[in-house]
C-alpha cells in the first residue's frame, strides 16, 4: 500500500502513527480488514437514505440507528450523514489498526 493509499484509508492526521505501527510489524495490513472510504461514499449517495453504508461500515447496531434517524428526520439525516461517511470509515480503518496492533 503507497503513501496516498494509507493516508486515504485512515485520513491524514492518523497515517503517521499507521506507519509507525506497520513499522513494528510488517504484516499488520494483512491481518486488519479495511473498509474503502470510496465505496462507503457511493453507498451513503445511492443507498443512504436506506442505511445500507452504515451496515457496510459497521454492522447492524450503527444501521438500525441510521435507519431510526432516517426515518425521525423524514430522510434529512441522509444528506447530512453522506458528508460523514467517508470520515467516518478512516476513523473506523484506524481504530481497527490500533486495535490489532495492541493485540499484537
Amino acid at each position: 500500500m503507497n503513501n496516498n493509499d494509507l493516508s486515504y484509508m485512515v485520513g491524514k492526521e492518523h497515517e503517521a502513527e499507521v506507519r509507525a505501527l506497520i513499522d513494528n510489524d510488517a504484516a499488520l495490513l494483512e491481518k486488519v480488514h479495511l473498509r474503502n472510504p470510496k465505496v462507503t461514499l457511493i453507498l451513503s449517495i445511492l443507498l443512504g437514505i436506506l442505511g445500507i453504508d452504515r451496515l457496510y461500515q459497521s454492522g447492524v447496531k450503527l444501521f438500525l440507528c441510521k435507519l431510526s434517524i432516517l426515518l425521525l428526520t423524514f430522510g434529512v439525516w441522509w444528506f447530512v450523514d453522506i458528508g460523514y461517511s467517508v470520515k467516518f470509515t478512516q476513523e473506523r480503518n484506524y481504530e481497527e489498526i490500533k486495535k490489532i496492533a495492541s493485540a499484537t
